[in-house]
């Protein structure tokens, strides 16, 4: 478990089933441009996440649900992860929830060599505003 001075929290446990994280953090900006940035903006995370190196929509169905591929960058001798998930939102009171799960797709074909496919068994985050209208921002709880 670890906190910083600006508000973030990250509490891990060790499970049977894994490791599970989860992160809490305030961000300066409404949920809604928080929420489209997410959803919209896959393929520009690794233009500001150092820790990724690729992602993609491989399809989106509707527009709460699509199928998106992403993968980290190699550490050392470690080869780098890619992972396949599904992701869907909802609209819920005064927030938002995202929830994403790795899946199998017979048809996808990787075009990153060297990288080991991963699993994720489930991923939950929940948007919420807090402050005044005047001083949104977005509170995230990353499960």
């Amino acid at each position: 478990d670890e906190s910083n001075d600006e508000g973030d929290v990250v509490f891990a446990k060790d499970t049977p089933h894994g490791r599970m994280v989860t992160i809490s953090t305030e961000l300066p900006m409404p949920t809604e441009d928080v929420i489209r940035e997410t959803w919209d903006g896959v393929e520009t995370l690794p233009q500001w996440n150092q820790n990724i190196n690729f992602a993609s929509r491989i399809a989106a169905p509707t527009p709460n649900f699509d199928i998106v591929t992403y993968g980290n960058n190699d550490v050392l001798v470690v080869s780098g992860r890619e992972f396949v998930s599904a992701r869907v939102w909802r609209k819920v009171d005064d927030g938002y929830i995202l929830a994403s799960r790795s899946v199998k797709i017979p048809s996808f074909k990787s075009k990153h060599k060297g990288k080991i496919v991963k699993s994720r068994k489930l991923g939950l985050e929940d948007y919420i505003t807090v402050g005044a209208d005047d001083e949104q921002a977005a509170h995230l709880k990353d499960f």
